[in-house]
């Protein structure tokens, strides 16, 4: 809930820049982030449920698959969800238009909450490999794992970069690299571990990781915020108006 509230800030902010708040749009925003968010919970709790009656029925659990949430692209799925759709879709509601440049901007966050779902799913890894839940980690060898993990970790700098390069109005947003020592502190800590994936999954709950992204999460976040407001502010207040 908390990712959905600053993906639709972000969106928020983004409108100010064009003069365009309106507080309708951010409450229905926020309403439909909400619903969805219970909605995907209702889903999660039916799949444990009938997860678990299919074990007590002695059915081979190693072939069953829950087609309907465990897939192979899920992660990417969230991080597209909380990132680009639901600040594109505040912007959207308020102003009647779409922006590249807070595409850009949003899926570099969107980026970072797939790293957070791809190490939260590691922690099951076993449980979902005898189960045949197609996540990433249940599917892949340790070396890919790793690649599309700091892909996801670092790639976001690519794209604060592209945002700026179509408007450099928007350069305070590279107060966002500020957070890249801590990016590169993560990704650089998961080339000293070894595979296989089923041994590290088994290390990845008290190594910290989850929790590191998680601030790496809310790190990023905040200074791609300050710099947004830095932008409205240098807009409102420096820019030459005719």
């Amino acid at each position: 809930m908390l990712i959905a509230v600053l993906s639709i800030l972000q969106g928020t902010i983004f409108s100010v820049l064009d003069g365009a708040f309106n507080f309708p749009s951010v409450a229905l925003s926020l309403l439909i982030m909400t619903v969805g968010a219970f909605c995907a919970a209702l889903i999660i709790d039916f799949t444990n449920k009938r997860y678990q009656k299919v074990i007590k029925a002695g059915f081979d659990n190693e072939k069953f698959s829950f087609s309907l949430v465990h897939k192979h692209y899920g992660e990417f799925i969230t991080g597209a969800i909380f990132g680009p759709l639901a600040v594109n879709l505040t912007y959207f509601l308020q102003t009647g238009r779409m922006s590249s440049i807070l595409f850009l901007l949003s899926a570099s966050g969107g980026l970072i909450i797939s790293a957070m779902a791809i190490i939260a799913g590691t922690v099951n890894y076993r449980r979902d490999k005898a189960s045949g839940y197609r996540t990433l980690p249940s599917i892949l060898d340790f070396a890919t794992y790793r690649i599309i993990f700091q892909v996801c970790i670092l790639a976001p700098y690519l794209l604060i970069i592209a945002a700026i390069l179509m408007n450099s109005g928007f350069f305070p947003v590279l107060l966002t690299f500020l957070s890249i020592t801590y990016a590169l502190r993560i990704a650089r800590g998961l080339n000293h571990e070894k595979g296989p994936l089923a041994e590290f999954a088994g290390r990845v709950f008290g190594s910290g990781y989850i929790v590191y992204t998680l601030k790496y999460y809310i790190i990023f976040t905040f200074l791609l915020y300050g710099g947004l407001i830095l932008t409205v502010i240098y807009k409102v207040f420096m820019e030459p108006h005719g």
